[in-house]
């Protein structure tokens, strides 16, 4: 259950890290980029949704090895 959480967060913050950063990463001037169209303001720093989406991505395996594990006794 752990690792399904984990995985649809890494989901979730991937498609914020797109949305946000990665789509507007080669418009930025001055650690923004303000479209005109939506009239919304993308900052840099907005980077940081990526290292959450990497961080669950790595957590959802380690889950599934752990409860392998804890299943076959090797863990008290």
């Amino acid at each position: 259950m752990a690792a399904a959480g984990a995985f649809g967060m890494a989901l979730v913050f991937g498609m914020f890290f797109y949305t946000f950063y990665l789509k507007w990463a080669a418009l930025f001037e001055n650690h923004r980029y303000f479209d005109p169209q939506s009239g919304i303001v993308f900052h840099d720093s907005s980077s940081v949704y990526g290292i959450f989406a990497a961080l669950f991505l790595l957590t959802s395996p380690a889950c599934l090895l752990l409860r392998r594990r804890v299943n076959k006794g090797n863990i008290t």
